[in-house]
């Protein structure tokens, strides 16, 4: 089967993607997209300006898609090519004054598909929402409040990524939270509920995960990003600066996705594999990248992980539209049906599909 058959035949559930809306919803742009959005340019620059630096480095140097809206149809035609029948969206810079507030967006997210365009066919397959798992005292509630939103309501997803390095963007409200008494106390809780743990680590943290996930086998815990394994593919904010250093990065990267994958409630999403903390570069290059170069240089970090955890425990994903930074998604789909074209079709349709239908339950 060719890749371009492929293109329009084999059925997508992208495992990860967002929509935001910086005007209208409590977005962290909101205050600036009031006051400025009347003027983009400006409004692009300030946005730039009022972040941390090593966001925006994170971000590839570039927010002005960040500063616009992306809703159903501009998800729908960024995926134009591919068969995308559904994707699984998960939060994005919601802020909120109190803890019950977060399953406002899990609200919203379910109203969004259930009054998009006509023209949109992509559905919403899954919602993953977020709380603060040491906030025990509110966080029945709030996980209540998120099943009531929605029933496409599956899991939480609470960021633990952190780096002592000020250079490295992270997102942890502080150092070890997932180790702390009441995080802890937090997760019994969502386990109580038969809700999924969608993670976000980097790569140095793999070892960390593997001892979360032991500590609750009977959860099933979502890698997002395949571990980013920080320069892995070329310099980022120091790392990865020479050949040696990435051969560090992605021995270190591999040797914690092994021990990871001897856990067997842990399902790894292959996603945000364009995220310039990887050290692509692709943002700063004057003539497009090919398939072909993309599909050589991923394709063994691919491999990789499914040789790890087994096809049934890896599924693809867009992370659209921070990607869109580095690559289109028309290319992105591209390129991952070109890594798996040579693998039997029932494999190819668990990792595009089957497996994220079946792991954040779908009714598609």
């Amino acid at each position: 089967m060719s890749a371009h058959t492929m293109s329009t035949d084999i059925e997508i559930i992208d495992a990860h993607f967002h929509q935001w809306d910086p005007a209208n919803t409590p977005h962290a742009l909101r205050p600036l997209a009031k006051l400025l959005g009347w003027n983009p340019s400006l409004y692009h620059w300030a946005a730039k300006k009022a972040m941390p630096a090593s966001l925006v480095s994170s971000l590839g140097g570039r927010v002005d898609h960040l500063c616009q809206p992306y809703l159903p149809q501009n998800y729908q035609r960024d995926i134009n090519g591919h068969n995308v029948i559904a994707g699984v969206c998960t939060p994005y810079s919601w802020q909120v004054k109190s803890e019950p507030e977060r399953a406002q967006e899990t609200a919203y997210l379910h109203n969004l598909y259930a009054s998009k365009p006509a023209d949109v066919t992509v559905e919403l397959g899954a919602i993953v929402g977020n709380a603060h798992l040491e906030k025990t005292d509110s966080l029945r509630g709030v996980l209540a409040a998120h099943q009531q939103a929605s029933p496409k309501f599956a899991g939480i997803r609470d960021m633990i990524d952190w780096s002592d390095d000020p250079a490295l963007a992270h997102h942890a409200r502080e150092k070890n939270i997932h180790k702390s008494k009441a995080w802890l106390q937090g997760m019994e809780i969502l386990a109580e509920h038969d809700l999924l743990f969608d993670a976000f680590v980097l790569h140095h943290q793999l070892h960390e995960f593997s001892e979360l996930a032991k500590q609750f086998p009977d959860t099933t815990m979502i890698l997002s990003h395949a571990g980013t394994p920080v320069g892995v593919m070329g310099p980022y904010a120091g790392y990865g600066e020479t050949p040696e250093q990435r051969d560090r990065i992605l021995k270190e990267w591999q040797a914690g996705m092994a021990r990871l994958a001897e856990n067997p409630n842990v399902v790894v999403k292959l996603t945000g594999l364009f995220l310039a903390k990887l050290g692509w570069g692709l943002q700063y290059r004057k003539d497009a990248p090919t398939a072909t170069e993309l599909v050589d240089r991923l394709q063994p970090l691919v491999d990789f992980v499914i040789e790890q955890f087994g096809v049934e425990r890896c599924m693809f994903g867009s992370h659209f539209a921070p990607d869109r930074t580095s690559i289109s998604y028309s290319q992105l789909y591209d390129v991952y049906k070109q890594i798996i074209q040579g693998r039997p079709l029932e494999h190819q349709q668990k990792l595009l599909a089957d497996n994220a239908r079946r792991v954040y339950r779908i009714k598609l």
